[in-house]
């Protein structure tokens, strides 16, 4: 199954742990061996090979006791300056990202008709 924007996190957990499952069987490791490996119970492993939801970081010492952890670099981008910011010669990101409104609205108390 492909995963993108167009599928459920639920989907996507399943595929996840359909994945963690080949893979440690591809390596040729137990359930019990990965949790070991993870630092994490048996039953951590068998939540996220059935598509249980988990913490990030125990994602994180799943894939890297896998031998997968240069591949979390791939969940983001890098953080780069963009051609606006290169234009107007900053070089940090706007704290606050406010939504602008179209037209300036008074204030008002909400009981008015």
């Amino acid at each position: 199954m492909q995963i993108d924007n167009y599928i459920t996190p639920a989907a996507v957990l399943q595929e996840l742990g359909r994945r963690v499952e080949w893979r440690r069987r591809e390596i040729g490791i137990t359930q019990q061996e990965l949790a070991s490996r993870c630092g994490v119970g048996k039953r951590t492993v068998e939540r996220i090979e059935a598509g249980h939801d988990t913490q990030v970081s125990t994602l994180i010492k799943v894939m890297q006791s896998m031998g997968l952890g240069d591949r979390l670099e791939g969940l983001f981008p890098k953080a780069e300056r963009s051609p606006m910011m290169a234009l107007e010669k900053s070089n940090s990101l706007p704290r606050r990202i406010r939504k602008q409104t179209t037209g300036k609205q008074g204030w008002k108390w909400g009981d008015e008709e």
